[in-house]
């Protein structure tokens, strides 16, 4: 299982050049975004002003690269290694993979917090969460989770991972699920207690925007459906082995990531109002496209289990006890 994990993330190839694209875009229209970009109004506000040093179209950019370069780099070092495995089974490259992804579990984490402050956070630059980038940290890993479910239940259901892949793996799978749903929803308390006690217009100005012109709805909806419902469905056992009940769940926290997202950039634009339409769909149906374009892609050209791992019979024997 987990060389097919890493096997896949070759089928974002195609996403990287779309998020080079993406990202030119993003810096054309930079300054509408992003106000803490325009001279004029730093000048006019001294407190955003003050975070000048952090927030700058230089700083930005360079952050942005680095990150995403680092990214690939690590990807292309793991996946490759993991793929030359295949084909030479040379047992070292799999020892070689494991200091590799410690070092890319300590890089990822830093840079994607700081990747979510810079992209997201700082659309209202005069707000400021210490938990924010672990709050979207959290958020992505509980979809990453619900995405790999949905992959084990389609590549058991079409039988190319017969013998390879158990309820047992869905099992332990969907276990990360539930418990990345708990954890989101700490998170998410977390940073809206410590908000709600301090009581500082700062910090305050983030969830009052938020409870306002249609968005306690929604607000209140990823409470039920990304945490309560989750939770709840996911709490027996049996269904944590029952591929429509597993499929039904992912799907719906998948969709509450959408919302999620949403729900932390729109508010920020058109005067505060709920705005969707076909921009939000397309553009979204579009990238799930690709993704998935080039994630059967990759199925289709590279095997599915490294069949010469040396861990490979451990993996098979997998029980989850609980």
């Amino acid at each position: 299982m987990v060389g097919v994990c890493q096997k896949t993330g070759r089928s974002n190839d195609l996403l990287y050049s779309l998020d080079f694209l993406g990202g030119l875009v993003l810096l054309a229209g930079f300054k509408n975004l992003y106000t803490w970009a325009d001279p004029q109004f730093l000048a006019e506000n001294p407190l955003i002003a003050a975070k000048a040093g952090y927030l700058n179209t230089s700083s930005f950019i360079m952050r942005l690269i680095i990150f995403c370069g680092g990214w690939v780099l690590f990807k292309w070092f793991i996946i490759g290694n993991s793929i030359k495995q295949d084909q030479t089974g040379d047992a070292n490259l799999t020892h070689k993979n494991v200091g590799l992804s410690i070092g890319f579990i300590l890089f990822f984490s830093l840079s994607f917090s700081l990747f979510s402050i810079d992209l997201i956070m700082s659309l209202m630059p005069g707000w400021y969460s210490t938990i924010f980038g672990i709050y979207c940290f959290s958020g992505m890993f509980q979809a990453t989770f619900a995405v790999l479910a949905l992959m084990i239940i389609f590549l058991r259901s079409q039988g190319l991972v017969k013998g390879y892949l158990t309820e047992e793996h869905q099992h332990d799978v969907v276990k990360f699920m539930k418990g990345f749903t708990v954890f989101w929803a700490y998170i998410a308390f977390s940073q809206f207690m410590l908000i709600w006690y301090a009581n500082i217009p700062e910090e305050t100005e983030y969830y009052i925007m938020r409870s306002q012109n249609g968005w306690l709805g929604i607000s209140f909806g990823l409470l039920i459906f990304r945490f309560i419902i989750p939770f709840l469905a996911l709490l027996p056992r049996a269904w944590k082995r029952n591929n429509a009940h597993v499929t039904a769940v992912a799907f719906l926290i998948l969709i509450m990531q959408y919302v999620d997202i949403y729900w932390m950039v729109y508010p920020n634009f058109f005067d505060g109002q709920v705005i969707f339409g076909f921009w939000e769909i397309g553009i979204f149906a579009g990238f799930t496209g690709i993704f998935l374009l080039g994630l059967f892609t990759f199925m289709q050209k590279f095997s599915l289990v490294p069949l010469r791992d040396p861990r490979i019979a451990e993996t098979i024997s997998h029980h989850v006890t609980y």
